[in-house]
């Protein structure tokens, strides 16, 4: 062979070795552009029974995915920046693999997907800056770095009965909100929307603290089981320790709840199916929402369910609410009475009744 030949082959052979030689693998920052299938095969080379237990779980989320209509899932791998994550570090409600890979369905790739744990800062990612195939998207580590000494942000306040102003060592739960921090949804059906929560309970004068807190927006709830719940979105700074002052709290009034089928919509004879005990704030209003298998109740400061599931006939009146009706307001669908509420439904070519009935002790 003559040298031109020699060096003409040469060259080849680099152009077909080099690529396979700088093959970005996971952890790297061009990640991004591998996708879910190479980088399973690369993972299967290393870890046949990881790999197969990642498939399962696509597989499984990727079929809850198409049933709540989501775009379909996520896979990577969490860690901290000084190491591997450990499950009881995590306060998000995933679900780790071995060795810390993760499988998650997702609602939409065009809206971000924030991680968390409790002592690190939250990890924000851009779905559409990867890599989708088959509605698979390869995220490959995804790092939280671990907040140092002079980050923490605490949130602390008073919590009082509006009425006597005395101090109340109530529930407090704060939540990172990424909603609104983000102006989008950050989805995921099947976990709670990945949102890090804290608990703490108020002393016996009312007073509380949670810190350890990454800078951002969060969801403040304070209830206890005599009064109604306080919620409050706010924005915490880094570093720093933002006081809520007086948090009051309204009495609840206790209702008794009577759910009862009207077998005959002319007579309106009443057959009681249950009765359910709760509470609502003193002076709410009470508004009925329409749910698959259930009513909703609305209160103004939370909401009550009034649920019909695994009731039978309950169930059926429920379900056969009139379609024609769907476009309309649904309290025009009730006729209301001083202590009842009177809901119509279809039941095959029967017209039924279904009555809440609401009792007010002194």
């Amino acid at each position: 062979m003559r040298p031109r030949a020699l060096l003409t082959a040469f060259a080849l052979s680099l152009s077909l070795f080099l690529p396979q030689l700088f093959l970005p693998r996971a952890g790297q920052a061009s990640e991004r552009a591998i996708t879910y299938s190479a980088a399973l095969e690369d993972l299967r080379s290393r870890d046949k029974e990881l790999a197969s237990t990642i498939g399962d779980e696509v597989q499984k989320q990727m079929e809850l995915a198409r049933k709540q209509q989501g775009d379909g899932v996520v896979v990577g791998h969490l860690t901290f920046d000084n190491g591997p994550v450990r499950p009881d570090n995590i306060a998000t409600p995933v679900r780790l693999l071995k060795k810390d890979y993760f499988v998650l369905g997702v609602k939409r790739f065009n809206q971000p997907l924030i991680f968390a744990a409790e002592g690190c800062k939250t990890a924000t990612l851009d779905l559409t800056e990867y890599k989708s195939e088959n509605d698979i998207v390869w995220l490959g580590d995804v790092k939280l770095p671990r907040m140092a000494p002079g980050d923490e942000s605490f949130i602390t306040g008073t919590i009082t009965d509006a009425g006597s102003k005395e101090g109340l060592a109530a529930h407090v739960e704060v939540s990172i909100d990424p909603i609104k921090q983000m102006s989008n949804r950050v989805s995921a059906f099947n976990y709670d929307a990945w949102m890090a929560r804290k608990e703490s309970t108020a002393d016996d004068t009312g007073k509380f603290k949670i810190g350890a807190l990454p800078a951002g927006r969060y969801s403040i709830y304070v209830a206890d089981d005599k009064h109604a719940a306080y919620k409050q979105s706010v924005n915490l700074d880094q570093g720093s320790t933002l006081d809520l002052g007086k948090i009051e709290l309204a009495p609840k009034r206790l209702v008794e709840l009577e759910l009862l089928q009207l077998s005959d919509s002319n007579t309106r004879q009443l057959r009681s199916l249950t009765e359910t005990v709760f509470t609502l704030p003193t002076g709410s209003s009470i508004r009925i929402d329409r749910m698959k298998g259930g009513l909703r109740l609305s209160v103004d400061q939370g909401s009550l369910y009034a649920e019909c599931l695994g009731m039978g006939d309950m169930k059926k009146l429920t379900d056969g609410i009139k379609k024609d009706h769907q476009s309309m307001n649904f309290a025009s669908e009730l006729e209301i009475q001083p202590d009842f509420v009177y809901l119509a439904c279809d039941v095959g070519e029967k017209e039924n009744w279904l009555a809440l009935r609401f009792h007010f002790p002194e």
